[in-house]
């Protein structure tokens, strides 16, 4: 770091106090096109990042979204293509009022090339002042070409008899170790990032994220060349050829079958993921009473794409209702999530069904509750069900939970509804099956009426083993879908109390 610092430091140095020997008379107007240099690197950025997020955008309101999941080939047209494009044309065009009055191109390339040395060497800087490890990563980007640099001013051009081959060997050899490195970075995000987009959710869009994280790629490994747009005499055949790859990507993308994301290839398998439950609901008002039960296939989509491929499978779905129309009134939404994530809940599907039949009830009971201190109340519950179970809890406004028996310390919630703080529990055993007792600590307000409510829960059971791991009804369900499809599915129950 410290030597990558002396370079960069001296060579600006160098060229600040002697600018005459590149063309400028002082080192002021040096320092000018050094810091425009700048301006045009970050504004290539941005506009490539803009680029990358409406092309994202468009795909995803056309129907091609995720249209790079099974041909991962099509990302590199989709989304490198246009960004190296954007900022190759972003420098030429910045050539023409930055570089104009330099007296070659090759000093115009040099400008460029410290532009972006500087701008590097401070990003890289401040991370390892702030010990983060990934300037590390950033420093054989920043060091390797200021070394050969160096190497070369020095060493190699003043003796050399062609200086535009040897000037290419050296930055060959600077190039060589970043490049690799920074492309084989890119072949490792690629390879786990794509498929962890058929997982994220309806909610987050694949297409932005992936566009994102291919910018951060061409940031880095363009860096390393960019500077060469300067010395270039036209770049229109280029610019053609990646204008012509990008338009050839975003037509297979939207009008060919390759543009699918799905696939039930034995060889290369890209299914579209679904959880299923056959649930039974039961909510209870606060004096106890059922003020609502039904039940239906809860289908809930994995990925971005959701359940819209599903209607000429199962057109029932068009009577379906969206379960975030449950969301603010309901505690998780009303459905039996295995894990805590409100966000997905949101864009899931509710077709009301009949009734799955349980041989191992779900009960839960408050055993009792108590004052242990003037404003705090112990209750204490047991939870009977299958082997797999899990609680959610929330206090009303105003009221806190303090303790319970999970754990020592203060309870850690584990995500907001309707701005209130919200627990999630997950209790499994295995084939001996035993009654579950805890126990939770609420601070209630004095002056809070009793005839408020206080807290709610919410207990879940997952049959996933034995006789009751399945139902005629979900079996018959699960076996419609297409084999581009990999389906999980369990009855469940979910049963809210309010106390």
């Amino acid at each position: 770091m410290y030597v990558c610092m002396a370079i960069v430091a001296y060579r600006t140095y160098w060229r600040a106090t002697k600018p005459k020997q590149i063309g400028f008379k002082t080192g002021k107007a040096y320092l000018n096109v050094l810091l425009k240099g700048l301006v045009a690197l970050i504004s290539g950025w941005v506009l490539s990042l803009v680029v990358l997020l409406v092309i994202g955008f468009t795909l995803s309101v056309f129907g091609a979204a995720m249209s790079w999941y099974t041909n991962q080939f099509l990302a590199f047209g989709l989304f490198v293509v246009p960004a190296v494009l954007t900022m190759i044309l972003n420098h030429k065009f910045a050539h023409r009022f930055i570089y104009k009055n330099v007296k070659s191109v090759w000093v115009a390339e040099q400008l460029s090339f410290e532009s972006h040395q500087l701008l590097w060497f401070s990003i890289t800087t401040l991370l390892y002042f702030l010990d983060l490890k990934t300037s590390m990563v950033l420093l054989i980007g920043v060091l390797f070409p200021a070394v050969f640099r160096f190497i070369g001013d020095y060493f190699v051009y003043p003796y050399s008899k062609n200086y535009v081959r040897d000037f290419l060997l050296v930055n060959l050899f600077a190039w060589a170790l970043p490049l690799e490195l920074s492309l084989q970075a890119a072949v490792v995000a690629t390879q786990i990032l794509i498929p962890l987009m058929g997982r994220t959710g309806p909610v987050i869009q694949p297409d932005i994220f992936i566009g994102v994280v291919f910018w951060l790629v061409c940031i880095i490994s363009y860096n390393l060349t960019v500077s060469f747009v300067h010395a270039t005499r036209s770049l229109k055949l280029v610019s053609s050829i990646l204008f012509g790859i990008f338009v050839v990507s975003v037509a297979t993308a939207v009008f060919t079958p390759l543009g699918y994301p799905f696939s039930g290839s034995l060889a290369n398998p890209t299914p579209q993921r679904f959880m299923i439950s056959h649930v039974h609901r039961v909510l209870h008002a606060r004096n106890g009473d059922v003020r609502k039960e039904d039940s239906g296939i809860w289908l809930l989509p994995v990925d971005f794409k959701g359940e819209r491929d599903m209607y000429d499978y199962f057109p029932e779905l068009s009577s379906a209702h969206y379960v975030d129309s449950e969301c603010e009134s309901e505690l998780m939404c009303g459905q039996p999530f295995y894990y805590p994530a409100l966000q997905r809940l949101r864009k899931s599907v509710y077709l009301p069904g009949p009734k799955p039949e349980f041989h191992e009830p779900l009960r839960l009971v408050l055993v009792s509750q108590s004052a242990i201190e003037i404003d705090v109340r112990r209750l204490i519950f047991n939870l009977t069900g299958p082997s797999h179970m899990a609680v959610y809890m929330s206090p009303e406004s105003g009221v806190e939970l303090t303790k319970w028996s999970f754990t020592t310390g203060e309870p850690y919630p584990s995500l907001s509804w309707n701005s209130r703080p919200t627990y999630f529990v997950y209790h499994s055993q295995a084939e001996k099956v035993q009654p579950f007792n805890f126990w939770v600590d609420i601070r209630v307000p004095k002056d809070r009426p009793n005839t408020m409510s206080n807290f709610n829960i919410a207990s879940v059971a997952h049959y996933m083993h034995g006789d009751d791991s399945t139902t005629p009804e979900l079996k018959q369900f699960m076996n419609r879908f297409p084999n581009w499809t990999y389906t999980m599915g369990w009855p469940s129950k979910y049963e809210a109390w309010t106390f």
